[in-house]
């Protein structure tokens, strides 16, 4: 058995992910479009509608990527399609491209009705589009900002959401505190609440407010995600699972649901569908050291310690200074039972820091197993120095 597991872990080197399918081009343009590789994501999504013509979110990623590479009539054609309810950013866009090509009217007609909305982005952030540049000296432009387009209570928000975003959590739970006082608590807000009692891990605190947004916005996914995520913390590990399930009824290629839900999977055991879930995120995103760990994480969990070697390889090919990369790459060579390998990470971590107890008694460990006792004793004796007292039995046994 030994012999096999040696000739695998050679091999695992030139190994790589076998995607679960055929990788999707919508998915693909979104991730480009993110890169701000808009080249790329405009080929991706031309594809995609190329066989899905009435697709509306990606009518709406193909607009955005016009807009970018200053495509503004087909942003225009991808948008004129859409129903503003069910896209409160259409009007915005809309009124972008217009101003991309010059089209003062338009443009102005639809930046009009689009701060007519509920739901809008603050003041500052839409004058600093660049498109709106081509029509900002207009005397359209200049009376369409003399008068007021947000209310007291949309500023008020608009601030909480801004401090929010910006991680500052203490100022945004004040202003939000106050909006409640004042005016209500409406799903967004418990959704703000939720985040920041959830950083400060209270959170059964967390998904009283998460609760109620869900209740109170018609199952939004994204409040379904946070409340999964929320759940995960309170091992509600089934209710989790029917959050993001419901979510992926939504959405299915949401590809943050099924690296969420990996870790629900295998903190109930069911490692085989936590490692199908990350193993979609991961491949459309292959180098993403979060969802690596996840998976070696996931794999080790479940016994599956060539997969573990193997990501845990990956890892350390790209951050060969991260100390916990050897440590947990050697921990699955000992779940292998191949020893030597073991000693080899266990010394790499060693050589990176010195004075970890628990790398130096595991590296005691793997030496016994090899019946190799001095170099046992001489592991244990640096754990016990550096304040382990796992070892003392062991010491006292076998180290006389």
């Amino acid at each position: 058995m030994k012999l096999r597991y040696k000739l695998i872990i050679v091999l695992l080197i030139t190994v790589s992910f076998v995607g679960f399918a055929q990788k999707n081009h919508y998915l693909l343009a979104q991730i480009q479009y993110q890169n701000k590789n808009y080249d790329l994501a405009a080929i991706e999504i031309q594809k995609y509608l190329t066989e899905n013509t009435k697709d509306n979110n990606a009518l709406i990623l193909s607009a955005k990527i016009n807009i970018e590479l200053k495509n503004y009539s087909r942003a225009v054609n991808n948008l004129l399609v859409l129903s503003p309810k069910k896209y409160s950013e259409l009007y915005l866009l809309l009124a972008l491209a217009y101003a991309g090509n010059t089209d003062k009217a338009n443009a102005i007609n639809y930046l009009n009705k689009y701060l007519r909305q509920r739901n809008k982005i603050a003041e500052d952030r839409i004058i600093a589009c660049p498109e709106f540049g081509n029509i900002a000296d207009s005397q359209e432009w200049q009376s369409l900002w003399e008068k007021s387009n947000y209310s007291k209570k949309e500023i008020m928000l608009l601030d909480a959401k801004s401090a929010f975003n910006a991680g500052n959590y203490g100022q945004a739970e004040n202003l939000l505190n106050n909006y409640i006082i004042k005016y209500d608590a409406q799903p967004e807000v418990l959704y703000m609440k939720a985040q920041i009692s959830a950083s400060h891990e209270n959170y059964k605190d967390a998904f009283n407010y998460i609760n109620k947004a869900v209740a109170l916005s018609d199952d939004n996914e994204q409040y379904l995600k946070t409340r999964a995520g929320i759940e995960y913390y309170l091992k509600k590990y089934n209710k989790a699972l029917i959050d993001y399930d419901f979510a992926l009824q939504k959405d299915s290629l949401d590809l943050s649901v099924y690296f969420q839900r990996a870790q629900v999977y295998s903190a109930m055991g069911a490692h085989e569908k936590a490692l199908s879930d990350i193993e979609k995120y991961l491949l459309y995103y292959p180098d993403n050291e979060q969802a690596l760990r996840r998976y070696a994480a996931i794999a080790y969990a479940g016994k599956d310690y060539l997969s573990a070697i193997r990501t845990y390889g990956k890892l350390i090919e790209r951050y060969p200074e991260n100390t916990e990369y050897f440590k947990l790459r050697a921990d699955a060579y000992m779940g292998t039972h191949t020893y030597s390998y073991a000693i080899k990470d266990y010394s790499m971590a060693l050589d990176l820091y010195p004075r970890d107890a628990e790398i130096y008694y595991q590296k005691g460990m793997a030496h016994f197993y090899l019946k190799q006792m001095n170099e046992a004793c001489a592991a244990w004796k640096h754990a016990q120095k550096y304040g382990s007292n796992k070892c003392d039995k062991l010491l006292y046994r076998y180290c006389k």
